[in-house]
């Protein structure tokens, strides 16, 4: 595969303060035959100004300007004027390591997939699944045990779109593209959906991107879409996925008891609404109604979360998800 020409997307936004070590970290790679197809969406700073001068040292570079229309448009458009027969996407603040798109291109087949690691940079409480990658390599694990472990709320595989190397044949073919107008977990459902479709999924065990997790992550902040943005999600891969697949079902339902805990997490940080009126929206609405029957099953798989939610699944059981609510309030006051 060492002739084949790779694609990188890269979406940017006001990213004047990083651009520049990113895009040298695609133009140092050891693998020359690339294509840097960069998205400036509507950025307000001096993001253009440093995209054209970088353009003037390297043809490589391919800049598409557009009006701000959020980062999985961007990347939509990034796969739609891709050239190369595989695509990578990296974050504007991330980096890749040098020898990153050899190492993909040194996979001895043609796939519709190619799955790689990551190091985190910025966090040291924040894991990788380097661990994971290995043992699914080692037992040369299928499609169904790759998409469990994604899909899993333990030694699972992280959905972050940009930890793998595309065919975009297969992407276009599949018309494959992100969703427009959610804001959380559009890159896990791009992952789910293009491991589901896929034939053939290679993966390489090295850590070769390096995520960049800064202060500005959306998990610190108030988010009004959560809720129905990972119930999109949700709803998309049980109707596709879990519906006529009960291999999956326990790890759903996990998923759907982790999509109440984050909902619990993100309404905290409404400064809009009283402490109770969040506890009474919350715990008499929302658990109620679309999470009590879930909260239920997913109790004897209690210990298949990591261990800060399932001391919140044990909450929950038990419902008191009110002393959960004051804890995690607590916690946020005293990290502000």
């Amino acid at each position: 595969m060492q002739n084949k020409l790779v694609s990188i997307v890269v979406p940017v936004y006001n990213g004047e303060d990083h651009i520049k070590d990113c895009v040298y970290s695609l133009l140092e790679q050891t693998y020359k035959n690339i294509e840097l197809i960069i998205v400036n969406d509507g950025s307000r700073d001096n993001t253009d100004l440093i995209l054209k001068s970088l353009q003037k040292i390297d043809e490589r570079i391919h800049i598409i300007t557009q009006n701000n229309q959020g980062v999985s448009c961007a990347r939509n458009v990034g796969i739609l004027n891709a050239n190369g027969e595989y695509l990578v996407f990296i974050d504007s603040d991330d980096l890749l390591d040098k020898n990153a798109i050899e190492s993909l291109m040194n996979n001895n087949e043609d796939t519709d997939l190619i799955i790689y690691g990551f190091k985190v940079n910025g966090n040291g409480n924040r894991k990788n699944d380097t661990e994971v990658l290995k043992s699914l390599k080692q037992s040369h694990a299928d499609k169904d045990k790759i998409l469990g472990a994604v899909l899993s709320t333990t030694n699972n595989i992280y959905g972050y779109a940009w930890r793998t190397a595309y065919s975009v044949k297969y992407l276009k073919d599949k018309g494959i593209l992100f969703p427009i107008g959610i804001k959380i977990s559009e890159d896990y459902l791009f992952f789910v959906k293009s491991i589901y479709y896929a034939d053939n999924i290679s993966i390489v065990d090295k850590e070769l991107y390096d995520y960049q997790l800064g202060t500005t992550s959306m998990s610190t902040k108030y988010i009004p879409s959560l809720l129905d943005d990972m119930n999109y999600v949700n709803n998309w891969i049980y109707e596709n996925v879990i519906k006529d697949n009960s291999l999956f079902i326990s790890g759903f339902n996990c998923m759907v008891v982790n999509t109440y805990l984050r909902f619990v997490q993100t309404s905290f940080r409404d400064e809009g609404r009283s402490f109770i009126r969040i506890c009474l929206d919350v715990i008499r609405q929302k658990r109620k109604n679309d999470f009590d029957c879930n909260i239920k099953k997913v109790w004897k798989m209690r210990t298949t979360f990591d261990y800060k939610s399932h001391f919140a699944v044990v909450l929950f059981h038990f419902h008191l998800d009110l002393l959960y609510f004051i804890l995690f309030r607590l916690k946020v006051l005293i990290k502000e």
